[in-house]
């Protein structure tokens, strides 16, 4: 600290600089002892001030050096540093083991509680600092996160439904598709029964050997399946027989005739049509009930819709024809 610091920090202190020599050599100017033994002022020399006695002294003769002195301002400017000189250090160093001055003891203590009081306090404000910011960025991670999840929940819940969706129309496509191709391949069937088995022949050996040469225009099947037997069926019956034709052309031409050897049961058709058929069964009852009794009339079904010959002539009916209640006579 040079002499223009000592004067601040003596007008601060409330001391006179021109009433305080130096501490340690009881002089206001510096001197030192060269080689020969003669005496060298020294020219603005540093002052350290003693934080225990409140006392200037030469950083000379406290055998300290400008990089000590400029060492020291640096840390006098944080809180709870003091600096002592080499007298009060003696007195502190004895109070400390127990003895000593008592002023200086508690000087020292309190200096000392001082000190690790301030440095506690900063440490918990600087904890406390650190904790709130990071409870802050937290609570803002936390945010995010929570509108993110939300977002993406949302997102997924939408691709969910869509997909599902997606799913079920090509489902509902691809069975539309698949009966399509099952009904036209059904079309070439048709269902006989009368065919008895006989071992050491196929089905189709045994067909073949019903018919005789009047059938020999006729087109004859590619295959021939014996259907699963029905658990009832006491034995006696021969069971159903499955005829696949090369088109649907043949398998009625076919049937047109089989009556005369074969039973037709009827063509091979899905659970779908099966109740398609019975649907326009029922039709036809009631189409029978309304026109009575008594009406000519009669009705088939052809290509799933119903046919009536009511002009002397097979004609299918519009479609959705509404069906006639039928009226009492008095």
């Amino acid at each position: 600290m040079t002499g223009g610091e000592r004067t601040k920090k003596a007008d601060k202190e409330g001391d006179d600089e021109s009433s305080q020599p130096c501490f340690t050599c009881n002089q206001v100017d510096c001197f030192v002892t060269t080689p020969k033994g003669l005496k060298q002022k020294i020219t603005n020399p540093s002052w350290v001030y003693c934080d225990s006695c409140k006392k200037w002294c030469h950083a000379m003769c406290q055998d300290m050096s400008e990089k000590d002195v400029t060492s020291l301002r640096k840390l006098k400017d944080k809180r709870g540093v003091k600096w002592f000189c080499d007298s009060c250090n003696i007195e502190i160093e004895r109070a400390l083991m127990g003895g000593g001055d008592d002023k200086l003891a508690t000087v020292s203590s309190n200096s000392t509680m001082k000190g690790k009081l301030d440095s506690i306090e900063d440490m918990v404000m600087r904890l406390t600092t650190a904790v709130s910011t990071s409870q802050s960025k937290l609570e803002e991670r936390m945010q995010k996160l929570e509108t993110s999840h939300a977002q993406a929940v949302a997102s997924n819940k939408e691709g969910v439904k869509t997909a599902a969706q997606l799913h079920s129309d090509a489902k509902a496509q691809f069975d539309q598709i698949l009966e399509q191709q099952q009904s036209e391949h059904r079309k070439k069937n048709c269902i006989v029964s009368g065919i008895e088995p006989e071992a050491g022949k196929t089905t189709m050996e045994r067909l073949l050997l019903l018919l005789d040469e009047s059938f020999s225009t006729i087109p004859k099947p590619l295959s021939a399946k014996r259907l699963r037997t029905n658990p009832n069926n006491s034995g006696n019956k021969p069971g159903l027989v499955k005829l696949e034709f090369a088109d649907e052309d043949s398998k009625w031409a076919f049937m047109k005739h089989g009556h005369i050897k074969l039973k037709p049961k009827g063509i091979n058709i899905s659970q779908a049509e099966r109740d398609q058929q019975y649907q326009l069964r029922q039709k036809i009852r009631e189409m029978k009930e309304s026109n009575g009794e008594d009406s000519p009339k009669q009705y088939r079904i052809r290509n799933m819709r119903i046919q009536s010959n009511a002009s002397g002539d097979w004609e299918f009916l519009p479609v959705n024809r509404p069906v006639r209640q039928k009226t009492s006579h008095m």
